[in-house]
């Protein structure tokens, strides 16, 4: 799983993650710390696809969706 340059926000008004970048291993773990409002639920919603982000890629090394601010 990895993110790649992740930039989301909830309104085109204000930006809550930018530029988010981090990959996790097969058979690796990763723990999102940090104080409320910080973005740990918007990451784990963006994995889930509940959101699409503005840009920026989600995906595996098997399957990966690329997104461009319009």
């Amino acid at each position: 799983m990895a993110l790649q340059d992740v930039t989301f926000g909830y309104d085109s008004s204000e930006t809550v993650l930018d530029e988010i970048s981090f990959e996790v291993h097969q058979d690796g773990s990763i723990t999102f710390v940090g104080q409320s409002g910080a973005g740990k639920s918007t990451i784990a919603s963006l994995i889930a696809r509940l959101y699409e982000p503005d840009e920026g890629s989600i995906g595996t090394s098997r399957m990966s969706r690329n997104f461009q601010r319009q």
